[in-house]
């Protein structure tokens, strides 16, 4: 699903450029995977871990274009790939009326106002979706995500014990929200 372009105005007076990746923001792409897998651990990818070819996410980016039932926001601010989300409606008949997401930022563009501007345009597009709930999961410990999602009326509704290992054999949980979209 191809979204309509939209620029924000973030709190530090900048404006930010929200669309659908294209073809020629693969590389892009590819390298906001690496860098942001090596600022936090709150993300599900080390640095070292296998990213897909050139191809393949020339590819992916095509599939998400084309698709009904998914799609992603790139966010670029001075040119830079400063975030993206992704939104993926269920589509089997018994689990369509959810959607799940996920949500990056590059940590220089954490506190800006950003991650909340993009949840907004998910929660619109799971509405567009016919989505009557929104679920994400988040690593245990991720509290600015956390408190964030809760400011946006998500709830927590269960815990995956042992979710998330980490290479020195830590444990994490994931902490499982939702939003109901119909009230």
């Amino acid at each position: 699903m191809v979204i309509h372009e939209k620029t924000i105005s973030l709190k530090d007076g900048r404006t930010c450029l929200l669309r659908t990746p294209q073809e020629k923001d693969a590389p892009l792409l590819l390298n906001y995977l690496q860098t942001m897998s090596a600022e936090t651990i709150y993300v599900l990818s080390y640095p070292d871990d296998t990213f897909p070819s050139l191809n393949e996410e020339i590819s992916f980016i095509k599939s998400i274009r084309a698709s009904f039932n998914r799609c992603m926001v790139s966010a670029f601010v001075d040119g830079e790939l400063a975030g993206t989300a992704q939104i993926r409606r269920h589509t089997k008949i018994k689990t369509r009326h959810r959607a799940d997401f996920g949500i990056g930022l590059l940590q220089k563009f954490c506190g800006l106002g950003l991650g909340g501007k993009i949840l907004d345009e998910l929660i619109s597009m799971a509405i567009d979706l016919g989505c009557e709930v929104l679920e994400l999961e988040v690593i245990q410990g991720n509290h600015q995500a956390i408190a964030l999602y809760e400011k946006k009326g998500f709830v927590r509704f269960a815990q995956r014990e042992k979710g998330i290992r980490l290479k020195d054999g830590t444990y994490l949980s994931e902490v499982l929200m939702r939003k109901d979209l119909i009230v």
